[in-house]
């Protein structure tokens, strides 16, 4: 199947999804949209402006394992170099829009490798790191807010359950990573004594050279002081989003008790839905969502279209900076733009 067919595929699910719930809540595309005419625009700009902080964080954490794991080139001899890893990041991202089951992930470590000649597996490991901090972060994050504020109806248990299987998942994979790093290194260039060094590589020897790649690239964990700022990062990531959420709701005059409890939930159950079902944008995964996290912190009657309105916003906040930035990122890696480029850089 060509890429852009399962792009196509992947957003007339979205659709679809998003169709079903617009059915489901009697309510019309219309009805939303005047929602949107009807919102403070200040407030939606600011929106916008502070999802882009929040990217930004991430990038800079991205910048700081690489740091930590020796990944840096020592200078940058070209414009594009000098733009690499920003380039990377928002090129996975856009990728995670327009590539099915988040393969987009696999873009930045892949893009990034090839530009800099290091190894692809040595890459990935702080991606996976990256992740790992993340579930981490989202799930202290999400205990921590929701520990302070009470709802009269309790949150829904799949939101709970997955907080939870979030922050022991993430403690999980960053102390198998940490086991991992611990162990004696291997070479990373293991032929077998018996062949000439000419001979391609056997199945094995590939899998222990990335490996041993892999282990290099968790080198962070030999600076404390590096992973704290990458957990400093990711909070201010998170927390900017949490931020941006708060703004929105603002905005749409949307009636919540503890709305930072509102918004820091939303945050979590958007995100750990989207990781589990990706379809591009998240739309028609979102939304659902936040309608159903939405509802406990409810004073009276909340309107569904009114909800609607600051989740497709909330996923529009996003995409307008990932769109854009991408494809610009993409252009300056010398990378062909379309899904058919992002697959080139995935097959290469």
């Amino acid at each position: 199947m060509s890429p852009p067919l399962r792009f196509t595929l992947a957003l007339s699910l979205s659709l679809a999804l998003l169709a079903a719930l617009f059915v489901y809540l009697r309510i019309s595309p219309a009805e939303v949209l005047e929602e949107v005419r009807g919102a403070s625009l200040p407030t939606l700009a600011g929106v916008i402006g502070i999802h882009l902080g929040a990217l930004a964080a991430k990038v800079l954490r991205w910048r700081v394992l690489l740091s930590a794991s020796e990944l840096l080139p020592d200078h940058a001899a070209t414009t594009a170099q000098k733009h690499l890893v920003k380039d990377a990041v928002f090129s996975g991202w856009l990728g995670n829009l327009v590539l099915p089951a988040k393969t987009g992930e696999l873009v930045r470590p892949l893009l990034y490798a090839r530009r800099t000649g290091e190894p692809f597996s040595r890459v990935v490991a702080t991606v996976v790191i990256e992740r790992a901090i993340d579930l981490v972060v989202l799930s202290l994050g999400f205990w921590a807010v929701l520990s302070l504020v009470q709802t009269s109806v309790p949150l829904p248990q799949g939101v709970n359950l997955a907080a939870k299987a979030a922050g022991f998942g993430g403690l999980a994979i960053m102390g198998a990573l940490f086991l991992l790093w611990r162990l004696h290194p291997v070479s990373a260039n293991v032929l077998s004594k018996d062949e000439p060094e000419s001979d391609p590589p056997r199945l094995w020897q590939r899998v222990v050279s990335s490996l041993a790649a892999f282990r290099l690239g968790l080198d962070s964990f030999r600076h404390p002081r590096a992973l704290a700022a990458v957990f400093w990062w990711t909070t201010v990531s998170w927390a900017l989003e949490v931020v941006g959420a708060v703004l929105c709701i603002s905005a749409f005059d949307l009636r919540l008790e503890a709305t930072w409890g509102a918004a820091t939930a939303h945050v979590v159950a958007t995100t750990l839905a989207v990781s589990a079902v990706p379809l591009p944008g998240g739309v028609g995964v979102e939304q659902p969502v936040t309608v159903a996290v939405f509802q406990p912190f409810a004073t009276g009657v909340v309107m569904n279209e009114t909800v609607l309105a600051v989740s497709l916003m909330l996923t529009l906040a996003s995409i307008a900076w990932v769109v854009p930035l991408g494809l610009w990122g993409l252009i300056r890696q010398g990378a062909r733009l379309g899904a058919g480029g992002l697959r080139d850089e995935i097959e290469a």
